[in-house]
Parts: structure tokens; C-alpha cells; sequence
């Protein structure tokens, strides 16, 4: 009795003493923001609606809530709110300004993200209907604010343009990547991290300092999910992410002409992963829409697994993917690589080699570990304790 009561106490003090050093992290990385960011991931934490069960997912090890995305939503509307109608009162230097541009493309993702919000608190929300959603809404949006259209990338890619043809084109493109964000939302930190990176590259190019406040946010979001994997950012974070990254991609490609290969490589693991997964399935005469656990992050993380604790393989496989994802971009832009280059396909293109490569000796692992199963079970029967 008096055993069990001390290890429920040296839990609770490990627990306590993690979050305090979450919380002065948060507070070093981005100051009394990374605080209120804190809490409202906190509050997220404690709804007891939104839960993600672990039974469901061949990666995740703990339950944990679905709305970190809303958390993170919420922070910075408060943050902005608070800013701009108590600044002078409580004597804040800075003014955060929302370009028109972001502003649009922030009001095009809202109803996108409260579809997966639906889900979130449902979890009944079929695929094909939430693909039909997101068709009429990218649709919608796109007549509606055609300035959000990339325009003149077609004449780049393909020597013509028209509208009917750019409408299709820009569709195309917000689906696709819209549900390429939430495929590859299943190992901490990894979207989260690839988002971060490439809002700081919009602030980066812009010097809008929005988009700087964005990026503190999901840093500090995931720093919590890297190192508790008890908040996740859902369907409402993943779906609205990915269609505000895809938005304001299309944006600050038209207002500073920054090379569409340059966000192809700051954001090559979505792509490659859906267009990857898609072809394969194809291949094997199923379909697309079938949710598995052969995605490349789910096979590093089965790497990972036979020598790390579960969470920590879980938070090495999203830092791991995430870092080779958006490192090599960065690496050129320091070395002095002009954004406006097409050069940077280069980039991508080594990116998609690692990945292919990285995908197939995974696999051949996991075949080879199955066989070895089979050989196993062949031999000497079944274990049901393996």
C-alpha cells in the first residue's frame, strides 16, 4: 500500500516538474504569448470531448484530445484581440498586423477546418464525404477570391493559363494538400513543425510579423506534443493548417514571385507521401480513400520502437521526418540561394530520392520482420504473447 502511494507521488512530481519545464520553455521561446498558448493547450487537454483513442491508430501510444488545433486557433485570436483593444494599457510594444491577402485566405479555411472539427467531435464523418465538402468549398472560395489563385503559375509550368483552367488547377492543388496534411499528422511534431518552418519562411520573405506570431504558436504546440503526446492537433488543426499553408503559399508566390520549387521542398513530405501512397494503392487495386499504417512515418516509427519508449519513437519519427523535410531549403537559403530560383528543384528532387529510398528499405524491413514471423509460427506454433 504505502509502496504504490510512493510511486503515485514520485509520478505526480515528475509530471509537475515536466510541465514546469514545458512552461519556462514556452516562456524563453516566445514570452508571455508562449504562456497564454500554454494554457489554452491546457484547457483543450481537459475537454472531455475530442478524445483520440490510441486503439485507433497504429502509432499512437496514449489517448490524447483532438483540439489542439483549436487551442492554438484560439490562442492567437485572443492574442490578437488583446493586443489590439488592451496594447496601450498593458504596454505592448508591438502591433501585429494582418495583411488583407491573410486575412482571406483565413476566412477561406474556417469553414475547411470546421469540417474537420465535425469530425473531430463525431468521428463519424464518412471520407468521401468530407472530399466532396472539401471540392465544394475549395470551389466556392476560389470564385468567390479569385485573388487567392496563383496566377501566372501555369504559364510558368506549362507555357498557357486560363481561368477556368487556374480554378481547376488551385482546387486541385488546396484538396490535394489539404488531406495530405492531415495523412501526415500522425507522429508528433511533424506537421506541426513543417508548418512552423514554413510560416517563418513567410515572415521571413514578408516581414509581416503575423506570421511570426503563427509560428510561435505551433512551436509551442509542438514542443507539448513532442514531449507529452497528450494534445494532437485533429482534424480542425490539420485541415485548416494545410489549406491556410496552401493559401498563403499561392499568395506570397504572386506578391514577391518566390519559386513554386522553393515550397515544394519546404513542404515535400505531404506531397510526396499522397502522391506516393495513392500511386501505391492504385498499383495494388485499392483504394485510395483505405487508411493503413504503411505511410513512411508509421515505418519509422516501427523502427524506432524496438529501441526507444513509445512516445519518445513517436516524437523522434515527427522530428526526424520533419527536420529532413524542411532543412535542405533553409541550408540553400543560407548559403545564399535566391527565393525566386528554380533552382530549388534540385532540392526537391533529393528530398523525393531520400523519401523513395527511406520508404523501400522500410518496407523490405517490415516484409523481411513478417516472414521471419511466419517462419517462426511455422515452426514452433503461434505465440500469442509476441
Amino acid at each position: 500500500m504505502f509502496k504504490n502511494l510512493d510511486i503515485k507521488s514520485t509520478q505526480k512530481k515528475v509530471r509537475l516538474l515536466s510541465g514546469a519545464l514545458i512552461a519556462a520553455a514556452c516562456l524563453l521561446l516566445a514570452g508571455s504569448f508562449g504562456l497564454v498558448c500554454l494554457v489554452f493547450l491546457y484547457v483543450a487537454r481537459r475537454v472531455p470531448v475530442g478524445i483520440d483513442w490510441a486503439s485507433k491508430h497504429g502509432i499512437s501510444q496514449s489517448n490524447g484530445s483532438r483540439l489542439g488545433g483549436a487551442a492554438v486557433a484560439a490562442s492567437l485570436l485572443f492574442w490578437i484581440a488583446l493586443e489590439r483593444y488592451a496594447g496601450e494599457m498593458l504596454g505592448f510594444t508591438g502591433r501585429v498586423t494582418i495583411p488583407m491577402v491573410l486575412f482571406a485566405a483565413a476566412v477561406f479555411s474556417l469553414p475547411i477546418a470546421l469540417v474537420g472539427l465535425a469530425d473531430d467531435l463525431t468521428q463519424g464523418l464518412h471520407a468521401y464525404l468530407r472530399l466532396a465538402l472539401f471540392c465544394i468549398l475549395a470551389g466556392i472560395g476560389f470564385v468567390l477570391a479569385p485573388e487567392l489563385m496563383p496566377q501566372g503559375v501555369l504559364n510558368q509550368v506549362i507555357g498557357f493559363e486560363n481561368y477556368w483552367l487556374l480554378l481547376f488547377f488551385s482546387s486541385f492543388c488546396l484538396v490535394g494538400f489539404i488531406n495530405a496534411g492531415n495523412m501526415v499528422d500522425g507522429a508528433n511534431g511533424l506537421l506541426s513543425v513543417i508548418a512552423a518552418s514554413f510560416f517563418y519562411f513567410c515572415f521571413w520573405v514578408t516581414e509581416q510579423n503575423i506570421y511570426q506570431m503563427i509560428t510561435l504558436a505551433l512551436l509551442v504546440f509542438s514542443l507539448v506534443n513532442l514531449f507529452t503526446g497528450k494534445v494532437m492537433l485533429g482534424d480542425f488543426g490539420a485541415y485548416g493548417l494545410s489549406a491556410l499553408m496552401m493559401l498563403t503559399a499561392f499568395a506570397v508566390y504572386q506578391s514577391h514571385h518566390v519559386s513554386i520549387f522553393l515550397f515544394a521542398s519546404l513542404l515535400c513530405y505531404p506531397c510526396i507521401e499522397i502522391i506516393s501512397i495513392i500511386v501505391r494503392r492504385l498499383i495494388q487495386g485499392q483504394s485510395p480513400f483505405l487508411s493503413d499504417n504503411q505511410h513512411c512515418h508509421n515505418l519509422l516509427y516501427g523502427a524506432f520502437s524496438e529501441i526507444l519508449p513509445p512516445i519518445q519513437a513517436n516524437s523522434m519519427t515527427g522530428l526526424v521526418i520533419a527536420l529532413i523535410s524542411v532543412l535542405p531549403a533553409w541550408c540553400l537559403l543560407e548559403l545564399g540561394w535566391n527565393a525566386q530560383s528554380d533552382a530549388f528543384l534540385a532540392s526537391f528532387l533529393i528530398q523525393s530520392a531520400l523519401y523513395l529510398i527511406g520508404t523501400y528499405v522500410l518496407l523490405k524491413r517490415v516484409s523481411k520482420q513478417k516472414s521471419n514471423d511466419e517462419l517462426t509460427d511455422a515452426v514452433i506454433g503461434p505465440s500469442y504473447d509476441r
